[in-house]
């Protein structure tokens, strides 16, 4: 046979009446299995039975292949007793086709042609796209962004409106001490001495509330200030004279 040719390899039994035949797995050596298939042939007329093996194989190498030998197993329903039997062994000769030299014969190759390389410009484009939906976004963002003088302004304002409503002089530095820490952080509120920090808010009130923050100032020095042992600078005590001679 030839590496391209096919094995049909058929394996007949004859057993007498209930009698069960059972068929090893097979070993195929240097074949490959290509189907098992099983048959029930008409029983012979002598009452026995009749059973059928068909194994194709294929061989896949040159050269002398042996199919090794096949085990069946009879068993008896009625005693149970049970018997082996082995085919013997078949040698096959396989020929490569690649023997024949005109087999050999391979027409030259011809020339593979230009692969055509697209560029795709997708990831370009999206590239682009990213690229100018950050720019509208930062755009919109420096637009949009808060201000933080603007904030510190109102609050500035709000605060310095509480400093004309308020009645009593502890809610007074209350709304002071809500002003240090607007204009320089809740830290400022730590200090006791009272360096330019407060100048700078008398200069970012309107008058109406300088002259409220300058007393408050003055009740301060009288309090506060007195017991910790910490004086007013005389530019925030001039400053705040001055604006209560201009509120009265």
């Amino acid at each position: 046979v030839e590496t391209t040719d096919r094995l049909h390899l058929m394996i007949d039994v004859e057993t007498p009446p209930r009698h069960a035949v059972e068929w090893s797995t097979p070993d195929l050596g240097e074949f490959t299995l290509v189907s098992d298939s099983g048959a029930a042939p008409p029983d012979l007329d002598d009452g026995r039975l009749h059973r059928r093996r068909l194994l194709v194989l294929e061989p896949f190498l040159d050269g002398t292949a042996n199919i090794p030998a096949q085990t069946i197993t009879i068993t008896d329903l009625d005693g149970g007793e049970r018997q082996t039997i082995t085919t013997d062994p078949i040698e096959v000769t396989v020929r490569s086709v690649l023997d024949d030299p005109e087999a050999l014969d391979v027409a030259p190759a011809r020339p593979l042609a230009p692969l055509e390389t697209r560029v795709s410009r997708t990831p370009l484009v999206v590239a682009v796209v990213i690229v100018g939906v950050l720019g509208v976004g930062l755009v919109v963002f420096w637009w949009t962004r808060p201000d933080p003088d603007r904030a510190r302004r109102t609050a500035l304002r709000t605060l310095a409106r509480d400093l004309d409503e308020a009645a009593d002089p502890a809610r007074t530095v209350e709304v002071y001490r809500s002003i240090v820490a607007t204009l320089y952080g809740p830290e400022a509120l730590a200090a006791t001495a009272t360096d330019v920090r407060l100048e700078r808010v008398l200069h970012e009130m309107p008058f109406a509330s300088r002259s409220a923050f300058a007393a408050a100032l003055e009740w301060r020095e009288r309090t506060l200030f007195a017991r910790e042992g910490v004086d007013l600078p005389d530019s925030i005590r001039q400053d705040a004279r001055q604006l209560l001679e201009g509120a009265s």
